[in-house]
């Protein structure tokens, strides 16, 4: 995994990690090095976004990697609603990937719930990525 972007939480499947950065950059190395290391896998981004971040070009980096996305009740002031960023998703992926429904994202209430969603969505051999939140994981 890119070191530089990705900092290993849990290595029991499914693969938990998390972005050390949230810029498009480190989005389209994120993307890149998923599809390269879970090439048939489950890619699941638990994902939440601040209104005013480039979203549209992040977007656009991840959904090219992503199987699923899951988004949580968003909690920090200054994130997209649920609903915005599930339309987000859904519209940059018809037009990256000519498949709004491909990326099947779930709203969710809580980061247990989205957790729990986004490891059923990867199965054992896959990978869930907190991007843009902080992992959430029963101790």
């Amino acid at each position: 995994m890119d070191k530089q972007y990705l900092e290993l939480i849990s290595d029991a499947g499914p693969v938990i990690v998390q972005a050390t950065e949230t810029s498009v950059e480190a989005a389209a190395s994120i993307a890149e090095d998923l599809r390269d290391k879970f090439q048939t896998f489950g890619r699941i981004f638990i994902i939440s976004l601040q209104k005013e971040s480039a979203y549209p070009e992040i977007l656009e980096e991840l959904v090219k990697a992503a199987k699923g996305f899951v988004i949580p009740e968003p909690t920090e002031e200054g994130a997209l609603k649920q609903r915005r960023l599930k339309n987000a998703i859904v519209l940059t992926a018809q037009d990256v990937l000519g498949c709004g429904s491909c990326v099947n994202p779930s709203e969710v209430a809580t980061l247990d719930e989205a957790l729990t969603v986004a490891k059923a969505a990867a199965g054992e051999k896959g990978v869930v990525c907190f991007f843009g939140v902080e992992p959430s994981l029963p101790q």
